[in-house]
Order: C-alpha cells, then structure tokens, then sequence
C-alpha cells in the first residue's frame, strides 16, 4: 500500500511537497502494533519516560524509488499511552518561543488517567492556551491510544 501511495503523491505533488505518514495496525489477538513511519512522529508515554518512535523511511513523496517496506513491532503495557500527534502542536508559537515536544509530553502524562479523548482535548487546550493572543500556524490533532 505504501509504495503505491509514494507513486501516487510523487505524481501529483509540486516541488518541495511532501506527505509524512505514521500508519500502525493493532492485532488485538496480541495487543500488538506494527507501526511503519516515514517523517511523522510518534511516541510510546509509559509512567516514567517518553520514546519516540523509530523513523524508517523518508516522507512520501520525495521519490518513487524508496523502499517502505520496514516496520517495527510494539507491545504496550498496561498504563502506557501511544502518541501520535501533528507537529502543529508542538509547533505552536507563544510569547516562550514553540510549545515544543517536551511540553506535550508532559502534559500527556500528567493526564494519564484521563480517558484517550479527554487527554487529546487537554493537550490541545493547553497548546491553544500557550499561544495566548498569538493565532497557530498549523492544525492541532492527535490521536492517543491507552492500553488497559
């Protein structure tokens, strides 16, 4: 499926446009991921820390020849909370310069015991509240998933 998105977007984009991509499937049989990335961060929150996750391959887009073939696999344990944001979060201006990935981050694990959706809503309340007066730039989404 990769490879024919590549060719497709590497057909019909202009110059310097690109598309990053973070696709995961869930086997519920395992309560594993595989996850494949080009460009597009993720990360796993557990209690104590933060990863992100291993990047494979370029964005989509740069060239038609590029193997996308790696992927990686994932187990979360219970607690831990899977990140897949845009960068318009982190990417969010305010008078203390960019509400950066360590700030998200935090905030995720702050509220951890809140349900997946209210965890989104608050990561985005509190990157509108940074911005203050200033207006973002880019979209603001992400998607969590809490294993149980």
């Amino acid at each position: 499926m990769l490879p024919a998105i590549n060719r497709m977007i590497c057909a019909g984009a202009t110059d310097g446009m690109f598309v990053t991509m973070l696709m995961v499937v869930h086997d519920p049989k395992t309560q594993s991921f595989e996850y494949f990335n080009a460009g597009h961060p993720g990360w796993v929150i557990t209690e104590s820390d933060g990863r992100q996750l291993r990047t494979h391959q370029i964005p989509l887009g740069f060239s038609i020849d590029t193997d996308y073939s790696a992927s990686d696999r994932l187990v979360l344990e219970p607690g831990d909370i899977l990140l897949m944001p845009t960068d318009g979060i982190q990417e969010t201006p305010g008078e203390e310069g960019l509400f950066g990935t360590v700030r998200m981050l935090e905030i995720v694990r702050q509220r951890r015991e809140d349900a997946a959706h209210l965890i989104v809503e608050g990561l985005i309340d509190a990157a509108i509240r940074f911005s203050g007066s200033q207006k973002p730039n880019d979209d603001m989404t992400a998607i969590v998933i809490k294993a149980l």
